[in-house]
């Protein structure tokens, strides 16, 4: 081996040793901010600084990429897998079905609203469980020492996962609530401001177009209200608790993914606003 070899070995030897080195500290000082976190709050507090933390959200950051386990619980982890996927597939089946609306004359719309709005709430949050699911074993796989327990099971997991994914991707109305909302705002002020120009003078006609209109926005606002709280209680009691668990027992992966049926309950009061005012400008324009 010449000397030129012998001395680009040398350095790259060094380089590699550098980078050692330097992802040795990294971790040291993760593996130190986690003991200090419980026991002495200034030591923390300076190595936090130190890794370049200013908030909370770096914070949990550092305490995620301190923990170096794979699974938090790995001898609790297929068992709960087994169960999330379970849960999955009884809220899938049962979580769109009818639920019971008693709203005189304007029933069977509300009754539609009601099955529409649950059917998109929780197909919707199920895609997104699912396609959560298999991303978090996917990466966490990723970052796991090969032919380990930990290893094996996030793959059979991930790879039963990605099997059910056509069954449950695809089937939601998949339209953003925000969309949805905006639609239906915009419509409602074309209808408004035509409406003069529809009912011309006939005062009855009007009249019957906003008592028409009332009673179809108190459906409709009914329908999405009631159709976001049936969904939010089924996902409660099917997926809530193994969904939470499951993130616990892998651990250091934030916070589940939550359901839209807040965002839904939020447009059902835009709805009913718009009702609130939508009867005052007919009136303005028969009087």
């Amino acid at each position: 081996m010449t000397s030129v070899n012998v001395s680009d070995q040398a350095t790259a030897d060094g380089d590699n040793e550098s980078e050692r080195d330097a992802l040795d500290q990294f971790r040291e000082k993760l593996n130190a901010f986690k003991t200090f976190r419980s026991s002495d709050t200034d030591a923390a507090d300076k190595l936090f600084e130190s890794l370049g933390g200013r908030g909370k959200v770096e914070q949990e950051m550092l305490l995620q990429l301190g923990a170096w386990a794979p699974l938090y619980k790995p001898e609790r982890f297929e068992q709960s897998h087994h169960m999330v996927m379970r849960a999955l597939e009884v809220l899938y089946r049962n979580g769109h079905r009818k639920a019971p609306v008693n709203l005189g004359v304007v029933t069977p719309i509300a009754q539609y609203v009601v099955q529409l709005v649950t059917r998109l709430v929780v197909r919707d949050h199920v895609e997104n469980v699912v396609k959560s699911i298999g991303n978090l074993y996917l990466r966490r796989w990723t970052s796991t020492p090969k032919n380990t327990d930990d290893a094996s099971m996030l793959r059979r997991a991930w790879f039963q996962v990605e099997k059910v994914s056509p069954g449950y991707i695809g089937n939601s109305l998949g339209l953003p609530t925000f969309v949805v909302g905006g639609a239906f705002a915009s419509s409602m002020t074309g209808v408004l401001s035509n409406v003069g120009a529809a009912g011309g003078s006939n005062k009855i006609l009007l009249i019957v177009l906003a008592v028409v209109l009332y009673a179809l926005l108190v459906a409709l606002a009914y329908g999405v209200i009631r159709g976001a709280a049936v969904a939010r209680r089924r996902i409660k009691m099917a997926l809530d608790q193994p969904l939470q668990q499951l993130w616990d027992v892998v651990g250091a992966a934030g916070s589940p993914p939550r359901d839209q049926a807040r965002m839904f309950a939020l447009m059902s009061l835009i709805i009913m606003a718009v009702a609130a005012v939508a009867v005052p400008v007919i009136a303005a324009i028969v009087f």
